[in-house]
Formats: structure tokens, sequence, C-alpha cells
């Protein structure tokens, strides 16, 4: 998947309250993941995957 922002590759999807759901690159998610803790009811963090 790929990031709903940039376009580059998505690390991070988040499921949303209202049922949506956003892909994030690691750089976006960084930027945006306090104001999403607000509204996620899940959150698929794979930045790991970088390090790999």
């Amino acid at each position: 998947m790929l990031c709903d922002r940039c376009g580059s590759h998505a690390y991070v999807h988040v499921i949303l309250d209202t049922g949506g759901m956003l892909s994030w690159c690691a750089h976006h998610y960084r930027e945006h993941e306090q104001a999403l803790f607000a509204y996620a009811i899940s959150i698929q963090d794979e930045r790991h995957l970088l390090d790999a």
C-alpha cells in the first residue's frame, strides 16, 4: 500500500472510528501521530520493517 499523503510505501495503517482507513509512510505518520490517537481504533505499525 502507498501513503495517502505522498505516495511512498505505507508502513502504518490506521483504522478510524468513522470506519475509514488511512495509510501513512513513516515520515507522515510521525508528523500526525498524536492527532491520530484521538480518532484511531486500530493502528498497525510496521515501521520495524524499515530496519530489516
